[in-house]
């Protein structure tokens, strides 16, 4: 038999209350009664203040991931047998678990191959590029601590070339993490020693301090610090896009207007990570279709002024980095009333069929029509052009 867990924490898990978001944190625009969008079901969007925890196991096993969407596979299990929750993906209000691994490992651990060097875990590598912003990086807080003795960090993956895109290789590489102290298993696998750290990101739930204080020491490192900020707006256009989860049509004349007008109009998909960081950090006010382009706010170092082109219920997701990175953010409903009636529809039908896999349409996940009259007259009003 295998000996009981070593179990340490680092964090000292201090009485701080968690901050509730409420409707007053941010400006809505062509919203009734927002305030419904913030009622407690059965949890607040919430900004933990207290630190996560981050705790070292010894003999755990490591089952490998081989489903890259949910619910997913692959997890920790400690020496007692049981599931280690910091390993596993949890979402929306209610932290819904999306794994198909059972409570405990079935297995007999004295079989398993041995990995005996300490490692970090690192949490999983997310395909979609907003998973991966928000849930992948919401795990390697601790890699601006710099554990001490630890140079090899283990990741759940699905298909490990997701270690070469490039937003990956400059993030892991501004945090010192080089090729090949990479780890992940293909079979399951007994770890020595292994660090956990609890997520600093649940999607749709709840966002860390932590979340923040390490996005801050990974743009600095990615060279946020190297602009001089200005105060022409920029807009992240979706425009080029071919696939993603949200279409709004009607966005190139909205893209016209606002060229016209002196935006900075920028395709940031196309750019290198880097100079997407340095963009991030030059605008002072930031223009986009809620999604995974306005999420990357989270590489500002300082707070930016936010102007969201909205659906009806607004993404929670911007609404959390919003508050955590103290935004002064704007939602504007541009959706027509025949676009988000359809919507309201979609919704009712997830909800009574239990389906909640959407038909991809023209490559997108969700099709909205773009009122360009309701979109500009508040933009001509408002001071920010």
């Amino acid at each position: 038999m295998l000996n009981v867990d070593t179990v340490a924490s680092t964090a000292t898990q201090a009485t701080v209350p968690d901050i509730p978001l409420t409707s007053d944190d941010f400006r809505f625009v062509y919203y009734r009664n927002p305030d419904r969008f913030f009622r407690a079901a059965p949890k607040q969007f919430r900004v933990v203040q207290a630190p996560p925890a981050l705790r070292t196991y010894t003999n755990v096993i490591y089952t490998p991931a081989t489903r890259p969407s949910k619910p997913f596979d692959g997890c920790l299990y400690d020496s007692e047998l049981n599931r280690l929750d910091a390993s596993c993906v949890r979402r929306q209000r209610a932290e819904t678990l999306l794994s198909t691994e059972p409570e405990r490992y079935a297995g007999n651990p004295n079989e398993l191959p041995v990995y005996d060097r300490p490692v970090l875990y690192l949490g999983r590598m997310h395909r979609h590029y907003g998973h991966w912003l928000q849930e992948s990086l919401g795990s390697w807080w601790p890699l601006a601590e710099k554990p001490d003795g630890i140079d090899r960090f283990l990741f759940h993956t699905p298909d490990p070339r997701l270690f070469e895109r490039h937003y990956v290789k400059a993030c892991l590489s501004a945090m010192g993490v080089a090729p090949d102290s990479l780890l992940h298993f293909d079979r399951p696998t007994l770890l020595r020693n292994v660090i956990v750290p609890d997520p600093a990101l649940r999607l749709h739930s709840s966002i860390n301090l932590k979340y923040r204080d390490f996005s801050h020491k990974l743009a600095a490192a990615l060279g946020a610090e190297d602009v001089t900020p200005t105060d022409q707006p920029m807009y992240l256009s979706k425009r080029l896009l071919d696939a993603g989860v949200r279409r709004f049509d009607g966005e190139d004349e909205l893209e016209a207007y606002l060229e016209q007008r002196g935006v900075n109009i920028v395709y940031i998909e196309q750019l290198p990570f880097h100079e997407q960081v340095r963009l991030y950090n030059r605008h002072r006010t930031i223009l986009g279709i809620t999604g995974s382009g306005m999420l990357t706010i989270n590489l500002a170092l300082e707070p930016r002024t936010t102007i969201y082109f909205a659906e009806t219920p607004p993404m929670p997701s911007c609404l959390m980095v919003d508050r955590c990175f103290e935004s002064d953010a704007t939602y504007l409903n541009v959706c027509t009333n025949e676009s988000a009636w359809n919507s309201i529809q979609r919704r009712i039908k997830k909800k009574l069929t239990g389906n909640a896999r959407d038909k991809r349409k023209n490559g997108f996940k969700m099709q909205y029509e773009l009122d360009y009259q309701r979109a500009t007259a508040w933009l001509s009003s408002s001071g920010y052009l």
